[in-house]
């Protein structure tokens, strides 16, 4: 039993909070704004420009950068072949065995009562691998490829 999946990261980031933070930023400029909590005054008018400045900027550079890394997966997915040893996971970074009974922990992680979200697994030596539902062509796929790691690692503790 041989059973092939194409695997695609999908980013979590969203531009919303860079969106908030331009706009205060923006406004802060414009309208001299601080930053204070109720009557404490944490930061004056230039110096909380440039703080709110610097976090858009870092926010910004954080969600492009995800975003570069969902397309470039997107062109070059990941491949995950389960066999009846373990899985062997084809990446950019190279080529990735693991064996069932190397396999100490699962977790799934659910995003609503019955829809689980993703799957993570813990080898014994210290290696995590997480796979996102989203990330697989279907959803059906994924609950496929959740069950039969939960069928075949049995050396769980």
């Amino acid at each position: 039993m041989t059973k092939k999946f194409i695997y695609k990261k999908k980013s979590s980031t969203s531009i919303w909070p860079v969106l908030a933070f331009a706009g205060l930023t923006i406004a802060s400029v414009v309208f001299k704004y601080g930053i204070a909590i109720g009557n404490l005054n944490l930061l004056a008018y230039p110096n909380s420009t440039i703080v709110m400045a610097i976090i858009t900027i870092g926010w910004s550079a954080y969600y492009f950068l995800e975003k570069k890394k969902e397309k470039a997966s997107s062109k070059n997915p990941d491949y995950i072949e389960i066999d009846e040893k373990g899985l062997r996971i084809t990446t950019s970074k190279g080529e990735f065995l693991v064996a069932y009974s190397d396999v100490e922990e699962i977790n799934h992680i659910k995003e609503k009562e019955d829809v689980e979200a993703s799957v993570e697994i813990r080898t014994k030596e210290s290696k995590r691998y997480e796979w996102q539902a989203d990330g697989f062509a279907s959803t059906d796929e994924f609950i496929e490829f959740s069950q039969i790691l939960n069928t075949n690692c049995t050396n769980i503790n």
